[in-house]
């Protein structure tokens, strides 16, 4: 009984709330003076009968009872000034928690209401930016996820075209070889089948293993991104027609772990045939450093560049969207800066790597 009676009181709104306070403070302090001042009065002139008491009273009760009036009025007028902005409060905070946070509180009150109205509206607002940033984050995420399995499957097919127009073709003339070699009786036609021969299946193995270090060069697994760079470098100036200049620094003197290696190294290679394929360049800088703060690298060259702005002719296929994926996977940024005739500069930055020794490379 006394829990439901606290619990009756407690739920009763304020002005209710409020009314009660004021006339049960009147009430008290009525019949208390009344007391006082009729204990005084029998003390100077003597004992008073009931009549004589309630007619001495009656002023008295008179002010009681307006002064019960008016704490009516004046505690319900202070209770409802508390409470209109209260309720003001409570129907916003109610579509926040149904997920509207296009909340805007209008309490002109400089007191502490007027400040609870305005961290009300600050915090409906940071809600409704942090929703927008999240649902930004995963347009992203399913694009970057969409674009990767675009680039995916181009590589596939890549390399499918690959085994079946070069691969496919030399087996055939290995075939046709073989065939010849077993009809002829001439010694020495035999002896340049089996040169020829010999030629095509050296170039054969020359080729698989391109393709497979193309696919996942073993050098990176077993002496890291500097070396398999380095061997790409050499690569280059053997066969192309122009300049390479290469740096690594590493002032952390430790190998990166495994995904950033894979990561710098596909988006360098990317680079490097695209350099190949459209730059027509005659000189090219490989530039990475990798230093506490963070990891850097740089593809520039001085070919005939293109326009970076997305729809222009020329300004980036599939393999620029593949290093763009590559670098934001690895919690990084690719930027391309290039212009008709300007050259062409890829710049990767990627985070500093955690502080896992050379164990992350495997």
């Amino acid at each position: 009984m006394k829990k439901r009676i606290e619990h009756v009181l407690w739920s009763a709104p304020l002005t209710v709330k409020a009314a009660g306070i004021g006339v049960a403070t009147v009430a008290v302090l009525g019949a208390a003076m009344a007391g006082f001042v009729t204990v005084h009065m029998e003390r100077v002139s003597g004992p008073m009968s009931t009549s004589e008491r309630l007619m001495f009273l009656s002023p008295f009760l008179a002010i009681i009872a307006g002064g019960i009036v008016l704490a009516l009025a004046l505690s319900y007028a202070l209770a409802r000034a508390i409470a209109r902005p209260m309720e003001q409060l409570t129907r916003p905070t109610q579509r926040i928690t149904a997920g509207d946070f296009s909340v805007a509180l209008e309490i002109e009150q400089d007191d502490e209401i007027g400040a609870l109205a305005h961290n009300i509206t600050a915090l409906a607002r940071s809600l409704a930016a942090h929703r927008a940033q999240l649902m930004n984050r995963d347009t992203e995420r399913r694009l970057l996820l969409s674009r990767l399995v675009d680039a995916q499957e181009h590589e596939k097919r890549a390399i499918a075209r690959e085994l079946h127009d070069h691969f496919g073709q030399m087996l055939s003339l290995l075939l046709l070889l073989t065939s010849s070699l077993r009809r002829t009786t001439d010694v020495a036609h035999k002896s340049e089948i089996l040169d020829e021969i010999d030629r095509h299946i050296a170039s054969i193995i020359e080729d698989v293993r391109r393709l497979s270090s193309d696919l996942r060069p073993s050098v990176l697994d077993d002496y890291g991104l500097d070396t398999a760079v380095r061997r790409q470098v050499d690569f280059l100036k053997t066969s192309q027609a122009f300049d390479v200049d290469y740096t690594f620094d590493n002032l952390l003197d430790r190998r990166l772990p495994g995904p950033t290696e894979t990561a710098l190294y596909r988006i360098a290679q990317e680079a490097i045939t695209n350099v190949l394929r459209h730059a027509e360049a005659t000189h090219v800088g490989i530039h990475i450093r990798v230093e506490p703060g963070g990891i850097h690298m740089e593809i520039a060259d001085n070919g005939v560049g293109f326009d970076t702005r997305a729809g222009a002719p020329g300004s980036g296929g599939i393999g620029l969207s593949t290093m763009e994926e590559r670098a934001a996977l690895a919690n990084g940024s690719l930027q391309v800066r290039s212009k008709p005739g300007g050259g062409t500069r890829v710049i990767v930055t990627l985070p500093p790597p955690a502080e896992r020794g050379t164990a992350g490379h495997s």
